[in-house]
């Protein structure tokens, strides 16, 4: 395309200037612009531009990625009934006689 071959160890930079192209920032701009605008000319009541209305302030992301949990699945059928932590049993002494009759 240029006569050059990736023996010859030329910069890219070098190269896309004798090409002609344009750099790769340059074109990502112009495609996230091109984007917006198709954005900006639907109607406020579609669901891609509600987006802009919500207000993503005070959301935080944890750090890194998520831990991996295993779930099981849920299905339609069984109903999610909520779980209460199992408490351990205190250990109860037994009664004797004398202590039935101090009481």
């Amino acid at each position: 395309m240029c006569g050059y071959t990736r023996k010859d160890r030329m910069r890219n930079e070098y190269i896309r200037k004798k090409v002609g192209v344009a750099p790769i920032e340059d074109k990502l701009r112009e495609s996230r612009l091109r984007w917006f605008g198709h954005l900006n000319r639907r109607r406020i009541e579609d669901p891609v531009r509600k987006i802009e209305l919500l207000n993503f302030v005070h959301v935080q992301r944890g750090k890194g990625i998520p831990k991996k949990t295993w779930q099981a699945p849920q299905t339609p059928q069984t109903p999610q009934t909520p779980q209460t932590p199992q408490t351990p049993q205190t250990l109860q002494t037994p009664q004797t006689p004398q202590t039935l009759q101090t009481a």
